[in-house]
């Protein structure tokens, strides 16, 4: 039998031993990258030692692996011997056996032996029967003699082998806990070393674990992680309604539980009011539907109906039951579509049929319109003709619906670089639903596209076609029936391409869902269940299987193909007319039209944009902002936890530099003597201070996560939850800038004389925080107008100039006239005039700057106004450029 384990244990003498030479390699640049490229691979003394002992460790496992099982392959094979012997045997018995069971003929009855003289022919028959049933008793017995050597030989040689087996798991199991154990000393050893080593990005390419077990141990079984068991429903079926209140959600007992990874604990209910039953949506999102909208509340009588998911739920007679059946056939049906921009065809008699399970990659060459099928199908280009259905439901009017359960995956990845995976991904299941498996299926995703050993790592430290598996992951958590991505095996590695494309096959099969990708790779076409091939202007020319691409299109490569599909787009496009795919087209819309798949409405529906979608958007949106905001400037592997804290602490930073450069440079009276020069010096310093960190803290944020909300737009993420979320967070920060700028200067240099609310400190830190919160609005404005980063810094810089000269101290503006109310409009105006009456400037130019507390809160509330004014604005221009201008779209 196998020895009993040993437990393993980093202790801390280790880990402390691990530390001290990770510090002392760090400071010493161990290892230090080489001038010229060396053939062996590059090490670390302490490295090396780890790795020794781990080795050492697997040896000593295998030989005592090796004493165990020794005498095991002799009995193996002397019990398969015997096995062998007595298997021969038992054949030959069964048949001996056989032969005796068949009854004796007439001739065989009357056969006579020695012995048999002087006997009748009865006596005769009744002796050969007799002699029959001794010979066959006698063969049973021995075939059961045979058998039970036979599985006494088995038993031998199965025991012997589940020995070894378990000799194999055991030592199997103990490398593994080394290896685990090695790992983490590594681990260990590395994050001291990278803390101080100069050159941390090169050392942790090349110092990567290099002590993985042997290959004859037998790797662990990947065990998910315990889940909620999720049953299955059938196609059809019947819930039973109590008279009271029936709660549907996530956390209801049966059959009221809601399987969708997006439902809520309680999502909608169910009650009897009079001749109706009366529907009530939690507001949590993502349905109930009826009629392709949202609801609130609906009084549903019998024969009415509402959808939530896959599933729709029929009032029956008697108010006391509910039929439930899908919604329809996963499929995709696109029947003469056409779409258009600036007069140029994107998509031109477009029509096919794409059934449920199957994989469908969409091929053609550059410019050919391989996209804009995707961009009908998310309502962001209008068509102009043609009917497009999924699951039986039109886009046109089931837009919102059809929404909750599709995915798409752009071609660029578009994701927060600073996140760990595991911080992204969950944000993203959050944002996407109310659902509270976040843990569970992160995790599942991840160990599906391989992400599991990255799980932890920040996006930036990832490799292309990780980040693209990361892009793909984020739409795969709320299991898509519609999935459509665009170039997903584009940065890949060939191998990685491949196992992609497989898994995504994969997936439709599954999960009964339809795949979409755009691709012009045809390396691993074969993975796909149909191609569709499109020209220019978005002009199908093949839709079929991908061994019937190159015959049906008379070519025999594809590199050929390609250069055909671009130059003689014209002529591939008039066959497609008649194809099978155009004629199968029109007959599935003709079939869904007279099926007269659309929702009825109730007698009376409350259509709602749930408060509770927008809250729970926005608690997601504000924690994961303030994540962005602690690790903003940070890059993978490039900075230490000082450089971290640094980045993060930078804009509190600048602002008490920044008062104390402006305490610093002003005269020793401060704001202490309103009419001095010092004074108008430090309120012009400190009102343009405070104006330029609140643009700075916005100005760019928008603009470069632009792809980010665009994609979570598609999900259902308001902007006003977006936007709400941002401008507290940054209104945060520009408050306590504000508060550190007013503390640092007044400490250096006297602050305001009198006060005229609170106390001069205190009316002074109001000015600047409502001034910062004002500019930081600006800003926002700013970056939800731009499309590009230069725009940004260009629109921000001209804005900070023109605040500058027009705040009222370099300009006289109490004559009015455009320069007055451009100036009206800009922040930094009302900031200066609000400060200049709080020290008690002359008001010689400027009846603004009055040393009255009326005064001082006039200019404080226009500065306020114009926060809001900005932000209310930017929500419009930024909705203005989520939302498509015409034609069909998500309702």
């Amino acid at each position: 039998m196998p020895e009993t384990m040993k437990p393993l244990a980093y202790d801390v003498r280790t880990r402390w031993s691990d530390w001290w030479h990770g510090l002392r390699d760090g400071l010493r640049q161990i290892p230090d990258r080489p001038k010229a490229p060396r053939p062996q691979p590059i090490s670390s003394p302490h490295r090396d030692v780890i790795i020794g002992e781990a080795q050492q460790v697997y040896h000593q496992e295998y030989i005592r692996h090796q004493r165990q099982i020794a005498p095991l392959p002799g009995q193996i094979a002397e019990a398969g011997s015997r096995e062998a012997a007595a298997r021969e045997t038992c054949r030959l018995a069964d048949a001996r056996v056989a032969a005796l069971e068949r009854p004796l003929t007439a001739e065989e009855e009357r056969e006579r032996r020695p012995g048999d003289t002087g006997l009748d022919d009865d006596a005769v028959r009744e002796r050969r029967r007799r002699s029959r049933a001794r010979h066959l008793a006698a063969a049973r017995e021995a075939a059961a003699r045979a058998r039970a050597a036979l599985g006494a030989a088995a038993a031998d040689r199965v025991g012997a082998e589940a020995l070894r087996e378990q000799s194999l798991e055991v030592a199997s199991a103990r490398v593994r806990l080394a290896e685990r154990l090695y790992g983490r000393r590594l681990d260990a050893y590395l994050r001291s070393l990278l803390r101080f080593h100069p050159d941390k990005a090169w050392v942790a390419d090349q110092l990567r674990f290099g002590g993985q077990a042997p290959a004859w141990v037998r790797r662990a079984a990947t065990v998910a992680p315990p889940a909620e068991v999720e049953p299955v429903r059938p196609p059809a079926f019947r819930i039973a309604l109590r008279p009271g209140e029936n709660v549907f959600g996530a956390d209801s007992a049966e059959p009221y539980r809601l399987g969708e990874p997006y439902a809520a604990p309680r999502h909608f209910r169910l009650a009897r009011d009079g001749e109706h039953l009366r529907l009530r949506d939690f507001g949590r999102g993502n349905g109930p539907y009826i009629g392709g909208g949202a609801v609130r509340e609906a009084l549903l009588a019998p024969g009415d109906h509402f959808d939530f998911g896959e599933y729709r739920y029929y009032v029956l007679p008697g108010l006391d039951a509910l039929d439930v059946s899908r919604l329809g056939e996963r499929k995709v049906v696109a029947f003469g579509l056409e779409a258009s921009t600036d007069e140029y065809f994107r998509i031109r008699d477009m029509s096919f049929v794409q059934p449920e399970s199957t994989l469908l990659a969409i091929l053609g060459p550059s410019g050919a319109g391989k996209s804009s099928l995707f961009s009908a199908l998310l309502g962001e280009l209008p068509l102009s003709a043609g009917e497009l259905y999924f699951e039986g439901l039109s886009l046109a009017g089931h837009g919102p619906q059809i929404r909750e359960r599709l995915g798409f995956v752009p071609q660029g990845t578009d994701l927060l670089a600073t996140l760990t995976v595991d911080q992204l991904l969950r944000y993203a299941y959050r944002l996407r639903g109310p659902g509270r498996r976040a843990g569970t299926r992160v995790g599942e995703v991840c160990r599906d596209l391989k992400l599991d050993e990255r799980r932890h790592y920040r996006v930036s430290a990832l490799s292309g076609g990780q980040q693209r598996r990361v892009s793909i992951a984020m739409e795969l958590l709320n299991k898509p029936t519609l999935l459509l991505l665009d170039e997903p095996t584009s940065g890949l590695d060939p191998g990685l391409d491949h196992e992609v494309m497989t898994f995504l096959r994969d997936y439709a099969e599954t999960h009964e869902a339809t795949v979409m990708i755009v691709t012009h790779a045809v390396e691993h076409l074969g993975q796909a269940h149909q191609v569709l091939v499109v020209v220019k202007q978005g002009r199908p020319v093949f839709y079929g299987p991908p061994e019937r691409v190159l015959p049906d299109l008379e070519r025999v490569r594809w590199a050929a193909l390609m250069k055909d599909l671009d130059v003689q787009a014209d002529a591939f496009a008039l066959r497609y007319g008649s194809r099978q795919a155009d004629a199968e087209a029109r007959d599935a819309a003709a079939h869904i039209r007279a099926q007269g798949s659309e929702a009825r409405p109730g007698p009376r529906v409350k259509r709602r944009r749930p408060p509770a979608t927008f809250t729970r958007q926005w608690r997601v949106l504000l924690s994961r902002q303030v994540a962005l905001l602690a690790t903003r400037g940070v890059r993978a592997g490039s900075t230490g936890p000082v450089r971290r804290w640094a980045v993060a602490l930078m804009p509190f930073l600048v602002a008490a530099g920044s008062a104390a450069l402006a305490a610093w440079v002003t005269g020793p009276d401060g704001l202490g003597k309103g009419a001095s020069g010092d004074a108008v010096t430090a309120i012009s310093l400190l009102t343009t201070l405070a104006m330029l960190s609140g643009q700075a803290l916005t100005y760019s944020d928008i603009v470069a996560e632009m792809g980010t909300i665009t994609r979570e737009h598609r999900t259902g993420v308001l902007v006003t939850a977006v936007l709400a979320a941002k401008w507290q967070v940054f209104a945060a920060v520009a408050i306590l800038q504000a508060l550190i700028m007013a503390l640092v200067f007044t400490w250096i240099r006297p602050g305001p004389a009198a006060s005229l609310w609170t106390t001069p400190t205190l009316d002074l830190f109001l000015v600047l925080a409502v001034l910062s919160v004002s500019a930081m609005s600006l800003g926002l404005l700013i970056s939800v107008s731009v499309r590009k980063l230069e725009q940004a810094v260009l629109a921000v810089t001209l804005t900070s100039v023109a605040q500058i000269a027009l705040n009222g101290s370099t300009a006289d503006l109490s004559g009015g006239g455009a320069l007055a109310v451009t100036a009206a409009l800009l922040p930094d105006r009302w900031g200066l005039a609000a400060a200049a009456a709080l020290t008690g400037l002359p008001g010689k130019r400027e009846a603004l700057w009055a040393h009255t507390s009326g005064q001082w809160f006039f200019d404080l509330f226009m500065c306020a106004a114009l926060a809001v004014a900005y932000s209310l604005i930017a929500v419009a221009v930024l909705s203005s450029r989520l939302t498509p201008r015409r034609g069909v779209g998500w309702g």
